[in-house]
């Protein structure tokens, strides 16, 4: 009898674990090309991939967080061998996006042959796409080259993307951002922007051919278009709130508890970046600021605070090795009061950057309003976001 029950226990158990819903995510492969003509698409990319993730920060689907994973491809590039057709899979599908930011620092531009319809094909075969059924799925390709070159089809890959539930969206990076449609717009559509609406599909004359390929490609791809100025500079405005929330990130570095064999190697990784995007642009790094304090800055790997809340996590497992120098030869009583003391100051620091931060979107909006400065074309992150929305609301997901 007591083995009976015991089976029946871990059966129910099993079962639970196997009926346990998956959490719901938003799978982003961006497809780059980094052919030589590309660096500012490589460029506008690594600048604005942090004001893409703040805006998904809020998402949520049936009022649960969502995870965001994000992969990233270059194609094009004289970098990567012709046996690989110039094609990479620079970075899996992750909620990393350190090791996104790191890898989207060490591409440059170089190359003439643009595989596009290889790279999708290659995307929506290798990529470990999520399997929960509150998901969404969406590739970005970008560039400015005839998507005709190589022998895989894109009208065929954008198919096999479609039977896999996959939107392909296409961003077309041209060098002056100028556009014109080639079908009819959804009433109150404005432009520039997503390309996303029904109606006949119209040529107009003297319209560039390329961009109409890749209009097309989204049509078929269950997409968006949009068309950014890769070399557009982004008008950027100070505020008063820049200084102080540079100085509580630095504030939040320090509340960070590396353990484990890798736990060092991934906090340097972490400042070495705020330094090459800080170096890069304070505005980038006020942005990056901001993700930290969000919720998806995934450090639960080498993080100690955010790993003890994980409900497998058994602090008594760690052996003194394992843990930083303030740390060793303490007791799993003492560990824990350190780790809360450490978890209320970053709550405190994040709540604080993230009410700077909205005053200082604010800011920046009224004070481009009384400049009436435009940005014209939007950059790439708003056409993502402009991409995703649509999708997002159609796929159950609350947008803030």
């Amino acid at each position: 009898m007591k083995f009976i029950t015991t089976t029946l226990g871990l059966l129910l158990t099993l079962s639970a674990v196997a009926k346990a819903p998956e959490k719901p995510s938003i799978d982003i492969a961006i497809l780059l090309d980094t052919s030589g003509s590309m660096q500012g698409l490589i460029d506008q990319t690594r600048s604005r991939i942090w004001k893409l993730i703040n805006k998904l920060d809020e998402v949520k689907h049936t009022g649960l967080p969502v995870d965001i994973n994000v992969g990233l491809y270059q194609y094009g590039s004289s970098y990567v061998d012709a046996e690989e057709n110039y094609i990479k899979q620079v970075v899996a599908l992750s909620t990393d996006h350190d090791l996104l930011a790191k890898e989207l620092f060490s591409l440059k531009a170089q190359g003439s042959v643009e595989y596009a319809g290889l790279a999708l094909e290659k995307a929506v075969l290798d990529l470990e796409w999520g399997t929960a059924p509150a998901g969404l799925k969406t590739i970005f390709l970008a560039g400015n080259e005839t998507l005709k070159q190589g022998s895989t089809d894109v009208a065929s890959s954008l198919a096999l993307a479609q039977s896999k539930n996959i939107f392909v969206n296409t961003i077309y990076a041209n060098n002056t951002g100028s556009f014109r449609p080639t079908r009819t717009l959804p009433r109150g559509h404005h432009l520039p922007g997503p390309h996303n609406g029904p109606g006949p599909h119209i040529p107009l004359p003297g319209l560039d051919p390329v961009q109409q390929e890749w209009e097309k490609a989204a049509l078929l791809g269950g997409g968006s278009f949009s068309v950014i100025h890769q070399n557009k500079k982004i008008v950027v405005i100070k505020t008063p709130m820049d200084k102080k929330i540079l100085e509580l990130d630095k504030k939040v570095n320090k509340t960070f508890v590396p353990f484990g064999k890798e736990g060092s190697s991934y906090y340097k990784r972490m400042i070495d970046l705020d330094s090459n995007i800080g170096n890069s642009s304070t505005d980038d790094m006020i942005n990056r600021g901001r993700y930290k304090a969000g919720g998806h800055y995934n450090i639960k790997n080498w993080d100690l605070v955010e790993a003890a809340k994980e409900t497998t996590f058994k602090l008594e497992d760690l052996k003194d090795d394992d843990l930083p120098d303030q740390l060793k030869g303490k007791s799993v009583e003492e560990i824990e009061l350190y780790l809360l003391q450490k978890e209320q100051l970053r709550n405190k620091l994040k709540q604080q950057i993230k009410n700077l931060y909205v005053e200082r979107e604010a800011f920046i909006k009224k004070e481009m309003d009384r400049l009436e400065t435009e940005n014209g074309v939007d950059p790439i992150d708003s056409a993502m976001f402009d991409s995703l929305a649509g999708k997002l609301k159609e796929s159950g997901f609350e947008l803030n």
